[in-house]
Order: structure tokens, then sequence, then C-alpha cells
């Protein structure tokens, strides 16, 4: 009996061991990745996306718009983001492949296709974008490098992370609000939707942000992020994440839900006086 307990203990702690480094070298990974920084961008996406459904409701005076962006940005955090994020992103980990993960992220390829990906987020991004937009390289690409772009998008996942994101934040919303959620063939209505319109513009971006990057840097980038360690972290973020964005989308439907009820009791008239 005090074997057993004792092989218990080791056991616990062997893997208590392993979750803390877990944790470690995923937030490492995420720092190195980029995904940090694009997780901190989250509230100002989000009060972009409330800005353009508010400025098409109509029912809604200029002042109770700004009241109600304003609370659901507040209800946001992106401190608790980051943390459910990394602490999901991180569980079931294998610490040796997540070393292998950071080895690969401290690369000097990898580096500089991060310094690439980064510029998305500077205001000179958008300038940039337009110029390559209609230039002949990234209309007509050449066929192999067209090929490179489509694999760099499926080893990164980048397509089907967005349009889950923006499922995840609607359904997320509909909960906060305590409106029926939307059944699965409304789902995946939504998700052709977003698929028909996201494909084209994905495949722009992508052939604008690595518009300097050789062909040969490409193949390895793809060859990089497409090792079975990299693909289990990044599906292990892409998770993570999906569900992160949930989670705060729905605290902000809550906060909304919480005005709009407020609001509504404010407009209810008065009970006439009793005779």
């Amino acid at each position: 009996m005090r074997i057993r307990i004792l092989l218990i203990v080791i056991l616990s702690a062997v893997s208590s061991f392993a979750q803390s480094t877990c944790n470690q070298l995923t937030r490492q990974a995420l720092e190195l990745y980029g995904c940090i920084d694009s997780l901190k961008g989250f509230p100002k996406q989000m009060e972009s996306q409330i800005a353009s459904q508010f400025a098409q409701d109509q029912s809604l005076t200029p002042a109770d718009k700004e009241k109600l962006a304003e609370t659901m940005i507040k209800s946001l955090s992106v401190e608790r983001l980051i943390a459910n994020v990394t602490k999901q992103a991180a569980l079931g980990c294998d610490p040796e492949g997540m070393r292998k993960v950071v080895r690969v992220l401290r690369t000097p390829l990898v580096q500089k296709m991060r310094r690439f990906e980064a510029q998305t987020s500077s205001p000179e991004f958008a300038e940039r974008f337009q110029k390559y937009l209609n230039s002949p390289e990234v209309q007509t690409p050449p066929e192999k490098r067209a090929a490179l772009v489509d694999q760099l998008i499926t080893a990164t996942g980048v397509r089907e992370v967005m349009v889950d994101s923006i499922i995840a934040t609607a359904g997320g919303m509909l909960k906060g609000l305590g409106a029926p959620l939307q059944s699965q063939e409304q789902i995946e209505e939504m998700r052709q939707q977003i698929e028909s319109n996201a494909g084209q513009q994905v495949n722009l971006m992508m052939l604008t942000v690595y518009h300097d990057a050789s062909d040969q840097e490409l193949q390895d980038y793809v060859a990089a992020l497409s090792a079975k360690e990299f693909k289990a972290f990044s599906d292990a973020y892409a998770k993570a994440l999906v569900n992160g964005i949930s989670e705060e989308s729905r605290n902000a439907g809550l906060a909304l839900r919480a005005v709009l009820a407020e609001k509504a009791a404010q407009q209810k008239p008065a009970p006439a006086p009793s005779k």
C-alpha cells in the first residue's frame, strides 16, 4: 500500500512538473510566433466590428451607440484572454515537442517571416497592401508562387482560424445576450458564406505579406510549419484561440444585455396612480 501511494505521489509530481514546463514553453512559443501581440489587438478588432454593426442600426441614437460600444469594450480583458488561451494551448503538450517548436521559432528564417507578418499591424501596411494588390505578381502570380502560398495557407491554417473566430464571436455574443443559439444548419450556412468571401481575401493578403520573401524561403517556411510538432502546437493554439474569443464575446454580450435591460427599465412607463 505504501509503495502504491508513493508511486501515485511521484507520478503526480512528474505530471505537475511536465505541465509547468509545458506552460512555460507554450508561452515562449506564443510570444515568438507573434500570437501574444495578436491577442493584444483583439479589443481593437472587436471595437471595429462593433462600430461597423452599430453603423447599420438606425434604431439607436449616436449617444446610445457610444455608450453600448464603450460598455462592451470595457467588458473585454486582454490579460484574461491571453491567460485562457495560453493555459488551454499548453494542456497535454509534449515538452520535448514544444522545445523543438521553440527552437524552430528562433531560427533566422522564421524570425524573418515573423517580421513580414508583424508589418500587417503597422499604419504603413495598408498603403503597401493597396500598392501590391494591383501588381501583376499578386493579381496573377507565377504558378510556383501561387502553389507555395496555397501550401502556406494550409500549413498555418489561417483561413480556418479566421472563419472559426468569426463564428465564435457571433456565437459568444448571442450566448451573452441570452438570444437563441444558432442551429448547426445556420452555423454551416454562415461558415460557407464567410469562406466564400474570405478565400480570395486571405490569398491576396498572404501574397502581399510575403511579397519580399523568396520562393526558397517560402518553401522552407512551409516545411518548418508542417512538421509534426509544430502542427500539434498550431492546432492547440487555434482551438484555444477560438474558445478564448468565444468567452470574451460572451462577456461583451452579457455587458450589452445589462445595458439594454437598464435602458428598457428606464423607458417603461410608470404605473398609473391608484384611485
